[in-house]
């Protein structure tokens, strides 16, 4: 989004410029009252090149911040109820899903931070890994996930919208103890 110029000393500054979207811009100098004749439209130096004149590439721009959604996940029981025995394999009733939608200030996703994984996008959050933590073990214990299960599979990662990115964990995962 553009603003007015103010030009002193031969300077000319725009305080209220915007861009909405992530990426980058090249700037293109344009007057539409060329030598104080209103109507001349005169863009850049195509006198002596025959091109228009434009700035290199500006900015990277990136998310003002991203929002996180994260669905409440759930284990299924392993032994017919609701318990499954230390070292046995859990598997998810709901598996965790987390979203992540690059979010611009104005509060708007911003679309142009997408093709997640292409190799061609703005997309540059790496991909999420899995921690485990049990709140209520003892620090000294720590938790430990097996991830060697035959059914266990690494989270995946979606392109589920332009702006955001769905990761899926799945499971079994074994809880052991030291």
């Amino acid at each position: 989004t553009g603003g007015s110029l103010t030009v002193s000393g031969g300077t000319g500054t725009v305080n209220t410029l915007a861009y909405s979207e992530v990426g980058s811009v090249t700037l293109e100098a344009t007057g539409a009252n060329y030598l104080d004749t209103p109507g001349v439209n005169a863009t850049g130096d195509s006198y002596y090149t025959g091109s228009l004149p434009t700035s290199s590439y500006v900015g990277r721009f990136t998310p003002d911040h991203f929002d996180v959604t994260v669905n409440q996940p759930t284990f299924a029981s392993s032994c017919g109820s609701h318990f499954s025995y230390l070292g046995q394999p859990l598997d998810y009733s709901t598996a965790p899903v987390v979203t992540l939608t690059a979010v611009d200030a104005q509060g708007a996703t911003t679309l142009n931070y997408s093709n997640y994984g292409s190799g061609n996008d703005w997309w540059k959050l790496p991909d999420l890994t899995p921690t485990y933590t049990d709140p209520n073990a003892p620090a000294a214990l720590g938790v430990t996930v097996d991830a060697g299960l035959a059914a266990f599979s690494p989270p995946t990662s979606t392109n589920t919208a332009p702006g955001s990115v769905t990761t899926t964990f799945s499971g079994p995962l074994s809880y052991t103890l030291p």
